[in-house]
């Protein structure tokens, strides 16, 4: 089964109109088992939805944007990072671990991820399609967002020309927290 190893993500407000960085680590954990990083403080539009559309499908923020921040890092690179450890090794590690985090009157415990060495990660190449069967998968994993906008998303992302017209941004891996602020 599919699931995100990390707390819904914290974003910050960028300088530019509709762009947030992503304040934390984040780790989905692929129905086969495979874990995908996306690295703390990368740019993100949420879900993107065209003005026109915005009255029906709701803010771009509205719901979890996990989905679309690692959709997001597919697309600009045209890769995924995933970690060669299981979640058992990443709390082992101390790399995934359990905090409390205060929301309200409310104390909860959540997930984070600390950054995990290079060494641990591995570079694989990502397909359009790949990518968008990737977020729906992750769309699944989402609670409290409508079925007819997980759908609406998914074949939306298909509709995406901008995978084969944009080249994929240039990253190194082995500067990988440094690179990304």
């Amino acid at each position: 089964m599919a699931k995100f190893l990390t707390y819904e993500t914290e974003i910050i407000q960028t300088d530019e109109n509709y762009m947030w960085t992503t304040e934390h680590n984040q780790l989905f954990q692929d129905v086969d088992g495979t874990i995908y990083l996306v690295p703390r403080f990368f740019e993100t539009d949420g879900y993107t939805i065209i003005n026109l559309f915005a009255p029906i499908a709701g803010n771009r923020l509205e719901n979890d944007i996990r989905p679309a921040v690692q959709h997001d890092w597919d697309c600009k690179y045209k890769f995924s990072l995933v970690v060669k450890l299981n979640e058992y090794e990443l709390r082992q590690k101390n790399y995934l671990r359990t905090i409390f985090k205060q929301i309200g009157k409310e104390k909860i415990q959540i997930n984070v991820c600390e950054d995990i060495p290079v060494r641990y990660l591995k570079v694989i190449p990502v397909g359009f399609k790949s990518a968008n069967f990737k977020l729906k998968r992750m769309l699944d994993c989402i609670d409290g967002m409508q079925t007819w906008k997980k759908r609406l998303i998914s074949i939306a992302v298909f509709l995406n020309i901008g995978w084969f017209t944009d080249k994929a941004s240039k990253f190194n891996v082995k500067k990988l927290y440094k690179d990304i602020m």
